[in-house]
């Protein structure tokens, strides 16, 4: 499975700093069409709108927007744009290899786990 980072600020280039300790397959960060962004960012492609993932079920995402309210609203538009061809697996779950997760814990699709959590 391959990880697009959604979002390329400060929360996204956080969660892309994760997703290589944890050898989490990323292969680039996503912004809407018409945003403001660097064609590359820490090495990896920034791309333009979801259209260009659709048929592609090798694929998974992270949120990487600091906004609990704009996080919401752009986890809806990916399940809405990709969700029925990507299903349960279009979020990922990203976890630092730092991090103690307890062994009852149970992680839903979407959770990230930052640097040292306990």
């Amino acid at each position: 499975m391959k990880l697009i980072i959604f979002g390329v600020g400060g929360h996204g280039r956080e969660l892309m700093q994760i997703a290589m300790r944890a050898n989490a397959n990323p292969i680039g960060f996503v912004v809407d069409e018409g945003v403001d962004a660097p064609t590359k960012e820490m090495g990896f492609p920034v791309f333009r709108g979801l259209k260009q993932f659709r048929g592609n079920a090798n694929i998974s995402f992270v949120v990487g927007v600091g906004s609990p309210r704009a996080r919401k609203a752009i986890a809806q538009k990916i399940e809405a744009e990709l969700g029925a061809e990507l299903g349960a697996g279009c979020f990922a779950t990203l976890v630092d290899p730092s991090a103690k997760i307890g062994k009852r814990v149970s992680l839903s699709p979407g959770v990230v786990i930052c640097v040292g959590a306990m």
